[in-house]
């Protein structure tokens, strides 16, 4: 089973201050899975979604987390993206955009390729547009987190 997270980047903050991008860098992103699109929304922000991902997959290694949720500053009532662990390294994958409905569930594996795969793409893509490096900026943003 294929997960894909795309992404384009839409709009760039007028600061080039590192703390400005974790709230003002969005874009549209896409989730796709077995070439069935299930999720896609404009003007999400990236960087705070790439902080979870980078977030659940570190706490994923050590087994303290197995769900993955994506809440967002700018939209506060329940979660955008949920990945709950059924059983057996399986997840139900659910959202409250969610474009159809999946009739399975999504085995972790997929899922941790395809959360890699998107910071992969978004590194690269920061780095040759805007000349930022995500994880310098992961790990400044979960600096502040820690204070």
């Amino acid at each position: 089973m294929e997960m894909v997270f795309t992404f384009e980047i839409t709009t760039v903050p007028e600061h080039k201050e590192l703390r400005y991008y974790w709230a003002h860098l969005e874009g549209s992103l896409a989730i796709s899975v077995d070439n069935i699109l299930f999720f896609e929304e404009s003007d999400i922000c990236l960087i705070e979604l790439a902080n979870d991902m980078h977030n659940w997959l570190l706490s994923d290694k050590l087994n303290t987390q197995p769900d993955f949720i994506y809440k967002t500053v700018d939209y506060y009532p329940e979660p955008i993206l949920i990945f709950e662990y059924i059983n057996y390294d399986f997840y139900k994958i659910e959202s409250i955009w969610q474009k159809t409905e999946l009739t399975h569930f999504v085995p972790k594996n997929s899922i941790i390729t395809a959360f890699e795969t998107f910071l992969k793409n978004l590194e690269k893509e920061l780095a040759q547009t805007l000349t930022i490096d995500l994880n310098e900026l992961l790990r400044d943003l979960n600096q502040v987190g820690d204070t």
